[in-house]
């Protein structure tokens, strides 16, 4: 039962600095043929949906993130565009 409960503390300790670990994170929006989107919609660092509006090209954004976060971006102008 002790070797147990040893067990157990291992494996909350390691779930829990597993979820404290984290990532450098940077989101890249370019166009070819075009040097504007129409809009750039993404998760910012916060967690919370941001959008910014006829953006020059190329936009950037990074920070950091903790394992498991959802993450996304999302970008519209004239010409293909690369995310």
């Amino acid at each position: 039962m002790r070797y147990l409960k040893f067990v157990m503390l291992g494996l909350l300790f390691f779930a829990l600095s597993c979820a404290m670990v984290e990532y450098k994170v940077k989101y890249t929006v370019t166009a070819d043929g075009t040097s504007t989107a129409y809009a750039i919609v993404y998760v910012s660092d916060n967690g919370s949906v941001s959008s910014s509006s006829n953006v020059s090209l190329p936009w950037e954004y990074a920070f950091d993130e903790k394992k498991g976060s959802v993450l996304e971006v999302a970008a519209s102008a004239n010409g293909t565009v690369h995310v």
